[in-house]
C-alpha cells in the first residue's frame, strides 16, 4: 500500500474515511444540542444544524439519530463527502436503518459513486421487508450484475469511438478533407 502523501488523489478513493469535525464549533458543550439541531434543520438553517449535530456525535460517537441527522444535513446542504462518511457511521452503528441507507445510495449518486449506489440501493431493496419476495432474484443476479457493469464501463469508450468513426469519416467524404 502507498505511503501516507504518497499519492494523497488516492485518500479521495479511500472507503472508511473519517469525518472532519468544524473547528472551534460554539455549540460543543451546549445541552440538548440535539434537539436544536432537528429544530434548526426543520429551519433550513443547514449550516448551524451541522455544527450542533457534530457537537453531539463528537460528545457522544454512538449517537446513531445524530450522525444520521447530520448525514443528512450535510447532503442537504450539498456536502455529499461529508453527508457520506456521517451515514456510513450512521449504517456502522444501525445497519438496518433504511432511511439512512437510502439518503446514502442518493449521496452516492450525487458524487458520480454509480457502482457504490446501485449496491447501496440494492442493499436497501434486500433489507426492505415490503421487497422480501425480491430478495432472492436480486442475490441470485447480483453477482453477473457487477460483472455486466465493469464489463459496460470497460467498453463504453471503445464503443463509443466505434460507432462514432463512420459518422467522421462520411463527414470527411463530404466535405473532402481526408
Amino acid at each position: 500500500m502507498a505511503q501516507k502523501n504518497e499519492h494523497p488523489w488516492l485518500e479521495e478513493f479511500e472507503a472508511d474515511k473519517t469525518y472532519e469535525f468544524s473547528r472551534d464549533n460554539p455549540f460543543k458543550d451546549m445541552s440538548g444540542a440535539f434537539d436544536e439541531g432537528v429544530k434548526r434543520m426543520k429551519l433550513g438553517d443547514l449550516s448551524n444544524a451541522v455544527l450542533l449535530f457534530e457537537a453531539v456525535v463528537q460528545s457522544d460517537p454512538e449517537h446513531v439519530e445524530a450522525w444520521h441527522h447530520l448525514g443528512q444535513a450535510q447532503a442537504q446542504n450539498e456536502q455529499e463527502d461529508a453527508a457520506i462518511i456521517a451515514l456510513n457511521r450512521t449504517l456502522a452503528l444501525k445497519p438496518n436503518n433504511l432511511p439512512a441507507v437510502m439518503a446514502l445510495a442518493v449521496s452516492q449518486t450525487n458524487e458520480s459513486k454509480q457502482i457504490e449506489a446501485v449496491r447501496t440501493l440494492r442493499k436497501w431493496i434486500m433489507m426492505n421487508p415490503k421487497y422480501a419476495r425480491l430478495t432472492s432474484a436480486l442475490g441470485d443476479i447480483q453477482e453477473e450484475g457487477d460483472k455486466q457493469f465493469t464489463y459496460f464501463n470497460t467498453i463504453s469508450t471503445e464503443l463509443v469511438d466505434f460507432l462514432l468513426s463512420p459518422l467522421m469519416l462520411l463527414k470527411c467524404i463530404l466535405t473532402e478533407t481526408f
